[in-house]
C-alpha cells in the first residue's frame, strides 16, 4: 500500500541528560484517594518514565533534584518532589489534555498498511494457537525519540506485531498505523496490569524487527530477539495412531544477545556458566548478585542482573 505520513502533536518532550538517580515508588490516586491504574509518571527533567499498575502503584528511578509529574486520561496533572522511598501523587479532575511541556513539537510516524477495520482479538483461537502480537489487547506506551526526548500521548494505544516487526498504534481501535523504527530509540509498552516491555530497533541484531531490551546501561546491554513462524497443522492419522497438531500455530523462537559498552552484540546462552564468562571483568559484582538472586534465569532475572551490573 502507499506509505502515508502522519504527524501528531507531542503532548510531552523531556530531554535525556546525565543525572544521579534514586529509586522511587508510590501510588497515583484521584481526589477521593482511589488508585488510578495506568497513569503515566515521569521525571520532569529527564527521560525516566513508567506507568502505574492495576493498583495505581509505580516504581521509577528519578533525579533527586527533580519532581515527578503524573497524568492520566480523564484527569488533570499531578506532581510531587522526588524523594527517596515513597512519593504519592494526587490527580485532580480534568480532561486529561493538560500534559504538554512543549506544545507544538511533532513526532514523525508513518503507515505502510493503514487499515480501517478493527483487527479483532489478538488472542489465540481454537484454529490458531499462540499469537503474533506481544499482548492479547491494546497497550499503553511511550517512546524515547531519536533526539532523546520522551514521547507520550494518552489518546493512543499500541501493540507489537512480533511476526511483521512493526509497533502498531491506534486512537480509535479502527484506523491502525505503524511507528517508524528510525524515529525512536526505544518504545515501552504496558499491558492492562501495568507490566511493561521495552523494545528497541537494533539493526546489528535484527534489521527488520524490534528486539526486547533486557539491559541498556553504559557498561552492558542485553537483548532478546523474538522470531515468530506460522506453522500449519501437522495432524495425521491412519485410524489407529495419530501424530501432530490439529491447529495452526504461531511458534516462537527466542535468541539472546549481549554487548559490552559499544561493542557489537553477540549471541549468548542464558546459563550461569556463560554469564560468568560475559561478566568476567566484574566477577565480584556478579557473584554477589547470583548469591542473592532467586529463581530461574529468565527475562526478569536478566533484567535485574543488567541493572546490578550497570551500577
Amino acid at each position: 500500500m502507499k506509505k502515508l505520513a502522519l504527524f501528531f502533536a507531542l503532548l510531552l518532550i523531556v530531554k535525556v541528560s546525565s543525572a544521579q538517580t534514586i529509586a522511587v515508588q508510590g501510588t497515583v490516586v484521584d481526589a477521593s484517594g482511589k488508585p488510578v491504574p495506568l497513569a503515566f509518571v515521569r521525571d520532569a527533567l529527564h527521560a525516566y518514565a513508567t506507568y502505574t499498575d492495576a493498583d495505581g502503584s509505580y516504581t521509577l528511578k528519578a533525579d533527586p533534584a527533580s519532581k515527578l509529574i503524573a497524568t492520566a486520561k480523564g484527569f488533570g496533572t499531578g506532581s510531587a518532589p522526588v524523594k527517596e522511598g515513597g512519593v504519592n501523587i494526587t490527580l485532580a479532575a480534568g480532561d486529561g489534555a493538560a500534559t504538554s511541556t512543549a506544545a507544538g513539537s511533532l513526532f514523525s510516524v508513518h503507515s505502510d498498511a493503514s487499515v480501517t477495520t478493527v483487527l479483532g482479538s489478538f488472542a489465540s483461537t481454537t484454529e490458531v494457537q499462540g499469537s503474533r502480537y506481544l499482548s492479547e489487547s491494546w497497550m499503553h506506551g511511550y517512546a524515547i525519540g531519536a533526539d532523546g526526548s520522551v514521547v507520550q500521548d494518552p489518546a493512543l494505544l499500541f501493540n507489537y506485531d512480533m511476526m511483521g516487526g512493526d509497533v502498531i498504534y491506534t486512537a480509535d481501535q479502527k484506523a491502525i498505523n505503524t511507528v517508524d523504527r528510525a524515529s525512536v530509540k526505544t518504545i515501552s509498552l504496558f499491558d492492562d496490569k501495568g507490566v511493561g516491555s521495552t523494545l528497541a530497533y537494533v539493526p546489528a541484531v535484527d534489521n527488520t524487527h524490534y528486539v526486547k531490551v533486557l539491559a541498556n546501561g553504559p557498561k552492558y546491554k542485553m537483548y532478546k530477539q523474538i522470531i515468530i513462524r506460522y506453522m500449519k497443522a501437522t495432524y495425521q492419522t491412519n485410524g489407529m495412531t495419530s501424530t501432530g497438531n490439529k491447529y495452526d500455530e504461531y511458534a516462537p523462537t527466542y535468541l539472546y544477545f549481549f554487548a559490552k559498552g559499544n561493542d557489537a552484540p553477540m549471541k549468548f546462552n542464558p546459563k550461569k556458566k556463560t554469564l560468568k564468562e560475559l561478566f568476567a571483568a566484574d566477577a565480584d559484582k556478579l557473584d554477589k548478585y547470583m548469591s542473592s538472586a532467586k529463581g530461574d534465569i529468565d527475562d526478569a532475572y536478566l533484567t535485574a542482573l543488567g541493572d546490578a551490573m550497570n551500577q
